[in-house]
């Protein structure tokens, strides 16, 4: 595979990462960074290979930052829902 192309491809998906997408395409972002294979990489310069470990650990870091986004918003919403579950259980007792 040809480092130009999995460049392409990453930028590609970088993209899409900057755009509102469903989780599950988190799991494809993941799923193509760990296919990539390393040892038969065809590529002209060592910058071509930097290029490509910064565009990986760019992406790695905006999954990383969803991850820790989605988690944040999933802990409020737990929260909201038991302080909803406790007022509306003192709502009941109070009748």
């Amino acid at each position: 595979m040809k480092l130009s192309d999995i460049l392409e491809e990453l930028e590609r998906q970088e993209e899409e990462l900057d755009e509102n997408i469903p989780l599950e395409k988190l799991d494809s972002f993941i799923e193509f960074i760990k296919s990539i294979d390393v040892e038969s990489l065809e590529f002209s310069s060592k910058d071509e290979l930097e290029n490509l470990s910064k565009k990986i650990e760019s992406i790695i870091n905006k999954v990383v930052f969803l991850k820790n986004e989605i988690m944040q918003k999933a802990d409020r919403l737990s929260k909201n829902k038991d302080a909803t579950t406790a007022y509306m259980k003192s709502q009941l007792n109070n009748r």
